[in-house]
């Protein structure tokens, strides 16, 4: 959209891809566990919302860079049941990652940070666009 095949948007988009990856598989050491199973104890709706906001963000984030790469919006919406979709796959494979499981409020973040970035990317990024275009 705004980039194209620069290699700047790539680089960011593989390395936040990397990074939500590493995020969503590795272990949580017992004390990251212990904290996390007290805040769902907690019936404190804020403390909920603080839980999952990483979530909605790296997916939102990951949707916007990939939007600086690609040039149609039915690409764009290709790349949002794509994010999904890992979204999912992660969430299935913490079932076997050590002090980790799944969780349908993660997911729910991470479909919510998808459709945020494609609203944003769709609305936003083109009034953006102005300022990188080439002067004529």
């Amino acid at each position: 959209m705004l980039f194209g095949s620069h290699w700047i948007p790539k680089s960011l988009f593989a390395a936040a891809l990397l990074g939500v990856t590493w995020l969503s598989l590795r272990p949580k050491t017992v004390a990251e566990a212990a904290l996390s199973e007290e805040s769902t104890r907690s019936p404190q709706f804020v403390f909920e919302v603080i839980e999952h906001m990483p979530h909605f963000t790296a997916y939102t984030v990951l949707l916007v860079i990939g939007a600086l790469i690609i040039q149609r919006r039915r690409n764009l919406l290709i790349l949002g049941v794509a994010l999904v979709s890992l979204g999912f796959i992660f969430e299935v494979i913490q079932n076997w990652v050590p002090n980790r499981s799944p969780s349908v409020e993660d997911m729910i973040a991470n479909v919510l940070g998808v459709i945020f970035g494609v609203i944003f990317s769709i609305t936003v990024l083109p009034k953006f666009a102005k300022w990188f275009r080439k002067p004529t």
